[in-house]
């Protein structure tokens, strides 16, 4: 391959496209998928060339989450009427210190939009302290066809 590029010296910023285009074809068939945020997640929703490159991501079949991807999966979706990783089906969910009743409704909302868009998870797989279970548990009970699993010190236990 063989690419030539001429950018304005005065603007950097019209290459952002291009590069945005150029990451979202490399990654587009990436099967597993880890996104950590840094900083200030506004910022991220006001750049549309971050939401491009998620979207292009077609075969995303497994993902690792944290409270913060999915509030920001949760403001993308809205915002664009489009259900990300349409071919997602496990995700691993790490919270350090347990998940609080906000984040696991925020959560609750990330796998119901699934279920109504006919993209539903198969399987989430916790790693949060012990005590957590039962609320997790009770919180996700009604999401269908959601296998939970708990992984304890490398043991896994379904629940």
């Amino acid at each position: 391959m063989k690419l030539f590029f001429e950018c304005g010296l005065n603007d950097p910023d019209e290459f952002r496209p291009f590069l945005a285009c150029a990451i979202a074809e490399y990654a587009r068939h990436t099967k597993k998928f880890y996104l950590t945020i840094v900083g200030n997640r506004k910022e991220y929703q006001r750049l549309k060339i971050f939401d491009f490159l998620l979207s292009s991501l077609e075969d995303v079949e497994s993902t690792t989450l944290a409270i913060s991807n999915v509030v920001y999966f949760n403001a993308m979706e809205e915002r664009t009427g489009q259900c990300l990783f349409t071919k997602l089906r496990a995700v691993s969910y790490k919270s350090q210190y347990g998940l609080l009743e906000e984040e696991l409704c925020d959560l609750k909302t990330f796998l119901m939009r699934r279920v109504r868009a006919g993209h539903p998870l198969s399987t989430i797989d916790f790693q949060v302290p012990e005590n957590n279970q039962a609320e997790i548990f009770h919180a996700l009970k009604e999401v269908p066809g959601l296998q939970i699993t708990y992984v304890e010190h490398s043991k896994t236990k379904v629940r």
